[in-house]
């Protein structure tokens, strides 16, 4: 049995209010366990000041008769409009630089497939999983007399992270790049202040120099792991590229920010911050630059926007923490961060050609 210091242990309560305590205790640990390569456990527990668990069953929880309060501390509610009750457990968490043990007792849940979704809010508990900045989720079930530790992926929505770049057209490392690029597609993974920007970012060729450049920047609607809208930036960097050809490099540095007002860093995993640097190559052109009608594969026209557009592609590989989905053509939430999917109909995917996928 995992034994836990006085700081790290976290009675919740005793699930449907039959206590599960002493001689033959039934219960559940859940052991909150963040990526350290998307946010630190100290990161993810300074945020995550106040818990909410949510224990649910698909056919609703033994022992749970009528909403509202129950006798082992905790609320119960219909929060997903199945018309069965929920019951949700909140606490503060008593180590704001740790994360606790959450310990549920079963009893009368005993041997059913249950599933624990917790939420982290940087301030009171809301039951708006939108307002939560972190979450994540575990299937479990507990046997008599059985104290089972279970662990449960536990991170940051992207909009409590520092701001990354989480794919780019063209991608980092490509080459056949056309001369007469319009523009460069840039997709950061949460919503970028407009008033960062400003000396940033740099294009510098080889053999051309620095690059005159144009930004251009607006917001798209994504979902998080779990179904909630999430506003992301997208940089559209307009260029003009040498027809004689030339290998670039694209700088974007730390200085730009969240509207959230966290500056940006690509590798989290490293003391300090990192800026976004990618690579490609335009080479030159036999007979000219081409026009619109003979852009290379990947790339095309769009009424009104001189040179070849690049295509929105993430086959080339989306950042630490998020996954391509060739259904969207977008990098999207790794679901085995949060181990939670939108639709109660789709699977986090373990492993396979949709890993990290909801399918």
């Amino acid at each position: 049995m995992m034994m836990l210091t006085p700081h790290e242990r976290l009675l919740v309560a005793a699930l449907a209010g039959l206590c599960a305590c002493g001689e033959g205790a039934t219960a559940i640990r859940l052991v909150l366990t963040p990526e350290p390569v998307v946010n630190s456990p100290t990161e993810v527990a300074a945020q995550a000041r106040t818990l909410e668990v949510i224990v649910d069953a698909a056919f609703g929880l033994e022992g749970i008769g009528a909403a509202g309060l129950t006798s082992g501390g905790g609320t119960a509610l219909d929060l997903d409009n199945d018309d069965l009750l929920e019951v949700s457990f909140v606490s503060t968490n008593p180590e704001p630089g740790s994360l606790p043990v959450l310990e549920l007792g079963l009893s009368s849940n005993l041997g059913r497939s249950l599933t624990f979704s917790v939420y982290g809010y940087d301030g009171e508990a809301t039951h708006v999983a939108a307002e939560a900045v972190a979450f994540g989720a575990v299937t479990a079930s507990g046997a008599q007399g059985e104290i089972r530790s279970v662990g449960l992926p536990f991170n940051l929505r992207a909009a409590a992270r520092a701001p990354q770049v989480i794919m780019m057209v063209p991608a980092d490392g490509e080459i056949g790049v056309p001369t007469n690029l319009a523009y460069i597609t840039v997709v950061f993974s949460t919503q970028i202040a407009a008033t960062s920007l400003t000396e940033q970012i740099q294009l510098v060729g080889e053999q051309s120099g620095i690059v005159n450049t144009r930004a251009e920047l607006t917001d798209a609607l994504f979902l998080d792991s779990d179904g909630t809208p999430a506003t992301r930036s997208v940089l559209r960097l307009f260029v003009s590229l040498n027809v004689d050809g030339d290998s670039y490099t694209l700088t974007i540095a730390t200085g730009i920010a969240s509207t959230a007002g966290r500056t940006l860093d690509q590798s989290l995993a490293l003391p300090n911050a990192q800026p976004w640097v990618a690579h490609f190559n335009a080479p030159a052109v036999v007979n000219g630059p081409p026009d619109c009608t003979t852009c290379p594969p990947g790339y095309g026209c769009v009424e009104d926007i001189t040179g070849c557009v690049p295509m929105m592609s993430c086959a080339a590989g989306c950042q630490t923490g998020f996954v391509c989905d060739p259904l969207l053509v977008a990098c999207v939430d790794d679901c085995r961060l949060f181990g939670t999917c939108p639709s109660g109909a789709a699977t986090c995917q373990a492993q396979g050609m949709d890993a990290g996928l909801c399918r």
